[in-house]
């Protein structure tokens, strides 16, 4: 939420690129040893995480973004585009297989799937590029900015004294919001 929901998006297709391409120019375990297999998890992991940071991420950009009273429907092509793009990857395996014999597939065949993956980055990174950042991330100042006067009142109750009921039972609150006042620099 620092830096918005654009640089988020951005960032996991850079991740998940660069995992790709790491996994398609790997070296082999008979050329690097041991290495192999850990520059291979460690790709891998990249991948994840930046399917982690992607997800959440575009649910959330995606609802933002949506007409009112169509956020749910906006939020579902996420999950409607994840799906979709199983389905694509399952269909170029397939198609990598029908069209290679074992040999060819176990050598170097493999790769072809992440090539791809790298081939589309570019038009991704574009569409990415062309976001307009939600309000949301410029609304979050603005609502500290209308909780202010609610602070400074109840820090004047505190400091006159008064011991009323109510006073007591928000205090935990009274806590958070001054930590969440002091986080956006009030």
């Amino acid at each position: 939420d620092r830096y918005g929901r654009k640089t988020s998006m951005l960032i996991s297709v850079m991740m998940m690129c660069a995992g790709s391409l790491v996994i398609a120019i790997l070296p082999t375990y008979a050329q690097i040893g041991i290495f192999a297999p850990i520059l291979l998890l460690l790709a891998r992991m990249a991948q994840g995480l930046s399917v982690g940071g992607e997800y959440g991420t575009s649910a959330t950009y995606m609802s933002e973004v949506a007409l009112k009273g169509k956020r749910g429907f906006y939020g579902s092509f996420q999950y409607v585009t994840l799906i979709g793009g199983q389905l694509l990857a399952s269909l170029v395996v397939v198609l990598v297989t029908l069209g290679l014999d074992d040999k060819a597939m176990t050598a170097w065949g493999w790769r072809i799937p992440f090539f791809i993956g790298c081939m589309i980055v570019p038009f991704l990174f574009y569409i990415r590029r062309s976001l307009e950042e939600t309000q949301a991330r410029f609304g979050i100042m603005g609502y500290a900015t209308r909780l202010l006067p609610v602070y400074r009142m109840w820090r004047m109750l505190q400091t006159t004294n008064l011991k009323f009921p109510v006073a007591k039972l928000l205090d935990i609150g009274e806590r958070t919001l001054y930590r969440k006042i002091k986080e956006f620099g009030l």
